[in-house]
């Protein structure tokens, strides 16, 4: 992570008053620069990703319901929901990924969580994917290509769960 830091984000969460508005101002400092970055890729992104990625606030607090590697870990599915919508992330032609998962003490309802998640541009040319989920864990992805697609996660009419 290159803006949304976890000692940021923790400190963005004390419970000192002055430690709170210093890493408040870092953080909007940090905010506006990943949005400059993000923008600057964005024309580059599939158009769903980028309309999801915009829609849903960068899927913040989205919990992960799955994280798996297809075809011998060059392709991985990464399913998100909301609670009333799933949303799923194809990463496509993986070549680099990082699980740093410490703890699920700090996790929220004790699942994965999506707290904020930063896309860039490797030295390669490759997409970067960096997701901080809580204060204790950080998921790394390098990948080729990205897809998207959504569904709501039940039915409107017969109030039952959709396949995907």
């Amino acid at each position: 992570m290159r803006f949304f830091l976890p000692e940021l984000w923790k400190a963005v969460n004390s419970s000192d008053p002055r430690t709170r508005e210093e890493a408040g101002r870092r953080w909007r400092e940090n905010d506006a620069r990943y949005a400059a970055d993000f923008r600057a890729l964005s024309a580059a992104l599939p158009p769903a990703v980028l309309n999801a990625w915009e829609r849903h606030g960068g899927f913040h607090d989205w919990q992960i319901r799955e994280l798996r590697f297809l075809d011998g870990r060059k392709t991985l599915r990464l399913r998100l929901s909301d609670g009333e919508t799933e949303d799923v992330l194809i990463l496509r032609g993986v070549s680099r990924f990082r699980l740093d998962v410490q703890s699920f003490e700090s996790c929220l309802g004790g699942r994965l969580c999506w707290g904020f998640g930063e896309l860039s541009r490797g030295p390669s040319g490759d997409w970067e994917l960096s997701v901080l989920c809580d204060f204790d864990n950080e998921l790394q992805f390098c990948f080729t290509g990205l897809d998207y697609r959504e569904r709501a996660l039940k039915n409107p009419e017969s109030g039952k769960e959709q396949d995907l």
